[in-house]
């Protein structure tokens, strides 16, 4: 991972909000940081973020995209994070309400969320994966630990059949009840 200390800042304000709607700048490919100022509500943005660095939503904004989220750095809502596609950062991924995916999440470190964490597809976490409500994913989960408090739940999709391994969940249960899927401990090859 490169350095992104040195990237430009985008400050997304209530000039660029329009009805809860992103009217600003082009982010789908953002060179640098992106931050989205405080108590703006939920921020929708059309197509895909893309940034070099990180995103940050702060307290009181939450981010929504049409399509997916990816962030260089880490990607940090004080609200919730939503995406249509997948949401990956190369760092971690927090979130203060729930994180929602219509494909997968992917953090190089880890993934924390005060409510759910929800995957239409697989969720992998190079560290740990918390979460003050569940854990779902269509396939499979894959980190060094998970932690819920409520339940977990792996293989999930309902367009097809789990084929053997997609209902995995590749981690050490610290806390929360597994509702749906197979533990199977971590080794250096799956992490």
């Amino acid at each position: 991972m490169s350095d992104t200390t040195e990237l430009p800042t985008l400050h997304i304000t209530a000039d660029h909000v329009r009805n809860g709607i992103y009217i600003g700048p082009y982010v789908s490919g953002y060179k640098g940081h992106i931050e989205i100022a405080a108590d703006l509500g939920t921020v929708c943005f059309a197509g895909s973020i893309l940034a070099k660095g990180s995103v940050q939503a702060l307290s009181g904004s939450s981010i929504k995209a049409g399509w997916s989220i990816k962030a260089g750095g880490s990607l940090d809502a004080g609200g919730s994070i939503k995406a249509g596609g997948s949401i990956e950062a190369g760092n971690g991924i927090k979130a203060a309400n729930g994180i929602e995916a219509g494909g997968s999440i992917k953090a190089g470190g880890s993934i924390q969320a005060g409510g759910s964490i929800e995957a239409a597809l697989s969720i992998k976490a190079g560290n740990g994966i918390e979460a003050g409500g569940s854990i779902a994913a269509g396939l499979s989960i894959t980190s060094k630990w998970i932690s819920a408090r409520l339940r977990i739940f792996a293989g999930l999709v309902n367009w097809r059949f789990i084929r053997p391994g997609e209902d995995h969940i590749t981690a050490e249960v610290r806390s929360g009840t597994v509702a749906l899927g197979t533990v199977v401990a971590p080794t250096l090859e799956t992490m």
